[in-house]
């Protein structure tokens, strides 16, 4: 997954956090990065997970969650 933000008013941090939703929400990696114009690699998911969920949270104040969710 590569994480781009556009536009931002500034650089931020934020946490990520992927899930294996095949069978029940099974953390997968987290970690967290910093939010700019360019584009920031945060993870690439093994092989064999078909249904996966990103949930991405600013850490600012007040902070701002947003999910997806990816059937590959």
């Amino acid at each position: 997954f590569i994480v781009y933000w556009e536009p931002v008013p500034g650089p931020f941090n934020y946490a990520w956090s992927v899930y294996n939703m095949t069978s029940g929400k099974v953390l997968l990696a987290s970690g967290t990065s910093s939010a700019s114009y360019f584009e920031t690699a945060v993870y690439t998911y093994p092989l064999g997970i078909s249904h996966l969920r990103i949930e991405v949270s600013s850490l600012t104040n007040p902070a701002v969650t947003d999910s997806l969710n990816y059937d590959v």
